[in-house]
């Protein structure tokens, strides 16, 4: 039997359709919401305390949740929700009956026509807080929210554009161009309420509980755990009612046209849509309390700058300082419904909704007759004008959220520091949304530069952003971070190296391995040295090259008897771990370099080659000498006579040996070398290339290119520098040695 949680296919069908439902809901209520209510109300006479009731009874709506609910007890939540919608839309058809009557009668038709849009927009509502927790998984709540605010803000703000254009350029007669909005209105709402219909839900309305159960959700409501954020709720209802008397504000005080408010609301639009855009990739990453004090900070000093403007200041300004405030706003509403959210308890869902909704609605009716009367007494007190005591009122609660969210208690969260660090350093802030990004990120090869983008940042949001994905049991990203961390260390992240590095288990175990070769120190030491004694070959062997890396000589020993006695045994890889932490550790042995097993590729043993001339310093890299030859037959060849030709014995013999490399003859290449080399008396060399000539005269028949060409290399490399030896000799200057000579000379 199912519960009523949504199982993922279920919660992405919700999604989408509810994501679908909020393009038209945005029109919808926009049409049928405050601004042309207000305006319709404002036309036909309507007091300030009026405005105020219209303004806070979106809110006081919500008393009707305390008796709704026991007469739809039982049925299914998201269809009410759906139901409640087309109720609400209809609404919008009552105006028409402003055409017969008008002065008192006609307010008094506006406000109980909408009161009944708010009452169903609130029951409406109250089912939707829980659909939306069951379609949205608490991890991805926040950016849920973004979207759909997103999507409600842009279509708000379409909607402002139809409504400007109606009421400047339509040649309707007052009030059909308002009644005409109002009707497009019902059209948009019901296409919302039909795709809300299909978000699935199997959520039953429980009937509102009695007095136990709202005194049981008012004591929870008061817990040390949820108190401060239902203080938050309170507080920001009443700034958010006390915010919709800027309309009035702009119709009565500044005198502004119709055209010109609709013009301020969708720049309103414009800028909330922008603020819920923005916020997405900080809104589930951040943490509500930094953001929280951020952006009621910023709102309040913008009231604060509508209260000392002069009403004489030009439409510019006003429009300027109310963009920002409505930027501010929107984040503020944001981050409040993110954590009204996630304060539902499981248990009692039905009482504490009830408690809330009941409790805000008497705050927000209290909030508009506040409103109303403050803005009937702003320009009778002394040094006021306007609105200003409302405004003042407004930034009073404002500053109380900012007090309130700085108390606020959330685990993950970031401090405002680490907020203000990344959202005013570009390189910060750079990181932080290709961190975003990466984890948004479908493309392979996109996620590539993102990730390095971040790897080579060396600031401390990259070490946190870094941490959180080697955290991850299962990230495609971690091998190519260890990587990275090789060759860019981060001290911080040590021990996140050294766990990964110590699991036998661990699908990233040789690449922790290898990025531990950049970390020297006693804890690492002693893990790489346990690994190198007890583990497999594989692991064994990065943690040998790790060791030399980091400078410890102490396993040679170790090393040489496993490249002696078990190197027939060893895959590649391996082998070439071994040689490298051979090479890496100190005096060597050259015998055990041509020691090469049998059966080995041509591609392994170029490889192979190509690392013993690095360490000689060879000139030019037997590495670049494969790669022509591999591009194409006969180049590499080519290349290196073509460095040989200031030798005699390589000159002469050009045309003989393109002749049997083109044949194949590689037997005869190795014994044309063994031949020239005979004539080298090794007491003229370093004993290292001493004792590398001898080696190279003794190497088996060459049976390919790869071991023929490296027989040339090293015959070239030997008689270059017996030939520089003279030349040094002869003008009295000590030949120079590399380092790997003097030190083996040691």
């Amino acid at each position: 039997m199912r519960t009523q949680y949504l199982t993922p296919q279920e919660r992405r069908k919700g999604r989408w359709a509810y994501l679908q439902g909020s393009l038209f809901n945005g029109l919808g209520f926009s049409f049928l919401g405050s601004t042309v209510i207000s305006l319709l109300a404002i036309s036909y006479g309507a007091t300030n305390l009026e405005l105020g009731y219209l303004s806070s009874v979106i809110n006081v709506a919500g008393l009707a949740l305390l008796f709704v609910p026991r007469l739809l007890e039982g049925l299914p939540m998201g269809k009410v929700w759906a139901v409640a919608w087309w109720i609400r839309g209809a609404t919008g058809l009552g105006y028409w009956f402003l055409l017969l009557t008008s002065g008192r009668g006609a307010v008094l038709l506006i406000l109980v026509l909408y009161t009944l849009f708010c009452v169903a927009r609130i029951v409406g509502i109250a089912m939707q807080e829980t659909v939306q927790k069951r379609v949205a998984p608490s991890h991805e709540l926040g950016e849920f929210i973004s979207s759909l605010n997103i999507r409600f803000q842009i279509t708000g703000a379409l909607s402002q554009v139809i409504s400007f254009v109606a009421v400047t350029y339509l040649p309707f007669p007052h009030p059909y161009e308002l009644l005409f909005l109002l009707s497009l209105g019902v059209v948009m709402n019901s296409l919302a309420a039909y795709y809300y219909w299909q978000v699935p839900s199997r959520d039953r309305i429980q009937p509102p509980p009695g007095t136990s159960g709202l005194w049981e959700a008012a004591r929870y409501a008061f817990t040390r755990e949820v108190r401060r954020r239902t203080t938050i709720r309170w507080v920001a209802s009443i700034v958010f009612t006390l915010q919709g008397m800027i309309v009035p504000f702009l119709r009565k005080v500044l005198l502004f046209s119709q055209g010109t408010v609709f013009l301020y609301s969708l720049a309103s639009f414009v800028v909330s849509a922008l603020a819920g855009m923005l916020m997405i990739p900080f809104v589930d990453r951040m943490g509500a309390r930094p953001l929280l004090i951020l952006g009621t900070s910023g709102a309040a000093v913008c009231v604060l700058l509508f209260v000392f403007m002069p009403l004489s200041a030009p439409v510019w300004a006003f429009f300027l300082v109310g963009m920002a405030f409505q930027f501010f706003v929107g984040v503020v509403g944001l981050f409040v419904s993110k954590i009204s959210i996630q304060m539902i308890p499981d248990g009692n869902t039905a009482g504490f909704s009830s408690f809330m909704t009941a409790s805000t609605a008497l705050i927000a009716l209290g909030s508009g007759f506040l409103a109303g009367v403050l803005s009937d007494l702003s320009g009778t007190v002394p040094g006021t004008d306007g609105f200003d005591l409302v405004f003042l009122a407004m930034g009073a609660g404002l500053f109380t959220l900012v007090f309130l969210a700085a108390g606020l208690e959330e685990g993950g969260g970031m401090s405002v520091r680490d907020v203000l660090s990344i959202l005013f350093s570009t390189r910060n802030l750079r990181v932080f949304l290709a961190s975003h990004a990466l984890v948004e990120e479908k493309d392979p090869q996109q996620k590539q530069v993102l990730l390095f983008r971040i790897t080579q940042d060396p600031g401390p949001l990259a070490d946190r952003t870094l941490r959180d994905l080697l955290l991850s049991p299962f990230s495609p990203e971690k091998k190519q971070i260890l990587l990275a961390l090789f060759e860019h260390p981060r001290p911080s992240l040590l021990p996140y190296i050294l766990k990964e590095a110590a699991d036998p288990d661990s699908y990233v175990r040789e690449e922790a391995l290898f990025a531990l070769g950049a970390y020297p120190g006693e804890e690492t030491r002693r893990l790489l040295e346990e690994v190198c004694r007890n583990d497999h070959l594989r692991p064994a062997s990065v943690a040998a090259k790790s060791l030399a890396r980091i400078g410890e000589k102490g396993l040679l020993p170790l090393v040489e008897y496993r490249l002696r006695e078990q190197r027939e045994f060893m895959d590649p890889v391996s082998l070439l771990n071994y040689v490298i932490a051979w090479i890496l550790m100190g005096p060597r042995e050259f015998d055990l370099f041509f020691q090469i097993p049998s059966g080995r590729s041509q591609g392994f043993l170029q490889t192979y080659h190509s690392l013993l001339a690095d360490l000689l310093d060879g000139e030019p890299p037997l590495s670049l000498v494969y790669q022509r030859e591999n591009r194409r037959k006969g180049a590499g060849l080519s290349l290196l006579l073509d460095e040989a030709r200031h030798l005699d014995v390589f000159l002469k013999a050009r045309k003989d040996l393109r002749t049997l490399w083109e044949e194949g003859r590689f037997a005869d290449i190795g014994a044309w070398v063994s031949h020239v080399l005979a004539g080298v008396p090794t007491s003229r060399l370093t004993p290292v290339l001493g004792r590398l000539a001898d080696l190279v005269k003794e190497a088996p028949v060459p049976e390919g290119r790869a071991e023929a060409l490296a027989l040339l290399y090293w015959c070239y490399t030997l008689l270059s520098r017996v030939s520089f030896q003279e030349d040094e000799a002869s003008s009295g200057v000590e030949s120079p040695r590399t380092s790997e000579e003097a030190s083996a000379s040691r």
